[in-house]
């Protein structure tokens, strides 16, 4: 299930979105560049998104790689600033139950 029986989707404001989707892909692949030189992204997922735990409304990109890892970047929709990232394996996610 996507949402928890108690979630609710958050309200979007769009005015506060001052990063388009351009500078937030480029903003991910700089950090990409810089973080992870050897992942090569072969798929992306975009989503701009206000998550409950999160005040602001944020870029999440998700990338799947050569080397069949996951890099997940957070990025803040009206600073551009990053807020959370992580690096896994793939394949991690089959074995999960």
């Amino acid at each position: 299930a996507i949402l928890k029986k108690d979630d609710t989707v958050q309200e979007l404001n769009l005015d506060k979105a001052h990063v388009d989707l351009i500078d937030a892909l480029n903003i991910s692949d700089e950090f990409r560049k810089d973080t992870y030189p050897n992942e090569i992204v072969i798929k992306r997922i975009v989503i701009l998104q206000k998550l409950k735990d999160i005040k602001c409304a944020i870029w999440n990109i998700t990338c799947m790689t050569t080397s069949f890892n996951l890099l997940n970047t957070k990025i803040d929709a009206e600073s551009g600033q990053i807020i959370d990232e992580s690096l896994k394996p793939l394949l991690k996610y089959g074995k999960e139950k």
